[in-house]
């Protein structure tokens, strides 16, 4: 990386009334209770890089309209007193040279700015919500992800030809060729234009999909198929590939996509209902393997990439989390600068140990208060450092420091 986040400022959005964290090109570890804002911080984040390929024209404008449908101010705050705003501080690594870049009502200069803009297709967001949706299937249910891999997994995707599929998606995923109702030329255009995007996305998907399991299996045969009784062979694949037919209102049809999730076992015919095979945390270790895949596969060259992590250890076991952690911490995600963030405080602080030497490129922070306050982030202290401090302090009261 060439650049590093240095400095992060919100002003009256979501949680947040007056927030400034100095990372300093660190790589950040923040524990917080539940309503303390750790998700106001990863939303921030991720509308800021988002807001480099949106419209200038009312797309992130609307975050921080007073009083409109779609704004993210915090309830609390007086909005024409104090208007919402997010900024990031960005320090070229060789020059350190800092730039800084802020959206808010007025203000939308990360808008096709190369860094911010390459910054948001290398970068990755991971929340908790791709681990709870992999395994809230019932029994009899088809383990289809597609709705879990729309949200949480093709925002961050590209093709093997360079492309966003995403920006395809967006043309289709409404499955209506013809909202305005053109007629004559421009009702045909309008519907072969549907269908060319199409078929666009249907050449892409499966690919992208194809790649993400087989890195999926990588990662599981190298960081969890020693735990497992027995060898676990999963894939994942696109079963029903989207299409579009008919040239108009009476007799079109699109078919959404089906991306299910199965597994085999020796000895065992191939379960493609693994919910019924497996436990919960055994599914979660899983559905680990096919996100970080999708991270591994989807890896570009940017001056800034930032590996977000909301809360998404939440359903492993002690053990299997610092198994994560050893990874996090590992070659395999060396390139990014990596901001995670936690509501378990013994998680905190068994990470920060096993941080250890590496400290000085960490900064460990812990969010206090709430959306009517403010949250507020403090240096946290192991009870070590605690003991330390007041040693040190008692030490200058009696005077033999």
């Amino acid at each position: 990386m060439k650049s590093r986040l240095h400095r992060i400022e919100i002003r009256n959005f979501k949680a947040f009334r007056e927030f400034t964290l100095d990372l300093e090109g660190r790589h950040l570890l923040i524990y917080g209770a539940n309503g303390a804002g750790k998700s106001s911080l990863y939303w921030a984040l991720y509308t800021f890089l988002q807001s480099a390929r949106k419209n200038p024209k009312g797309c992130i404008a609307k975050y921080f309209e007073p009083g409109g449908p779609e704004n993210l101010l915090n309830i609390h705050e007086d909005a024409a007193a104090k208007p919402g705003e997010i900024a990031l501080t960005l320090r070229d690594v060789a020059s350190k040279i800092d730039t800084t870049y802020r959206i808010s009502k007025a203000d939308h200069s990360t808008h096709q700015q190369p860094a911010i803009l390459k910054g948001d297709l290398a970068s990755d967001f991971i929340t908790y919500r791709f681990f709870f949706g992999f395994s809230d299937f019932k029994n009899s249910q088809k383990f289809n992800v597609w709705p879990l891999f729309e949200k949480e997994i093709l925002p961050f995707c590209v093709s093997t030809g360079g492309e966003v599929p995403l920006n395809c998606w967006n043309a289709i995923k409404s499955g209506e060729p013809n909202p305005r109702g053109y007629s004559s030329y421009a009702g045909t255009d309008a519907y072969q234009s549907f269908h060319a995007c199409t078929t666009e996305f249907a050449a892409m998907l499966p690919g992208i999909v194809d790649a993400i399991s087989a890195q999926a299996q990588k990662f599981y045969d190298e960081h969890f198929a020693a735990g497992d009784p027995a060898p676990i062979k999963l894939k994942l694949g696109v079963t029903t590939p989207p299409a579009s037919t008919g040239s108009n209102q009476s007799s079109f049809q699109f078919t959404v996509p089906v991306v299910e999730f199965g597994i085999q076992v020796p000895g065992k015919p191939a379960i493609t209902r693994p919910q019924s095979f497996l436990n919960e945390a055994k599914l979660t270790q899983l559905a680990l393997c096919v996100r970080f895949a999708a991270s591994l596969v989807n890896l570009r060259e940017s001056d800034l990439k930032l590996l977000v992590l909301d809360d998404l250890l939440v359903s492993l076991d002690m053990s299997n989390r610092m198994k994560v952690v050893e990874i996090l911490l590992s070659d395999t995600f060396a390139g990014y600068q990596k901001i995670i963030l936690t509501h378990d405080l013994g998680f905190f602080q068994e990470f920060k140990r096993m941080v250890g030497g590496k400290h000085e490129s960490w900064l460990f922070q812990r969010l206090k208060g709430n959306a009517k306050d403010g949250p507020v982030v403090v240096n946290e202290k192991s009870p070590l450092e605690k003991a330390q401090h007041l040693l040190i302090k008692a030490c200058k009261i009696i005077g033999t420091c």
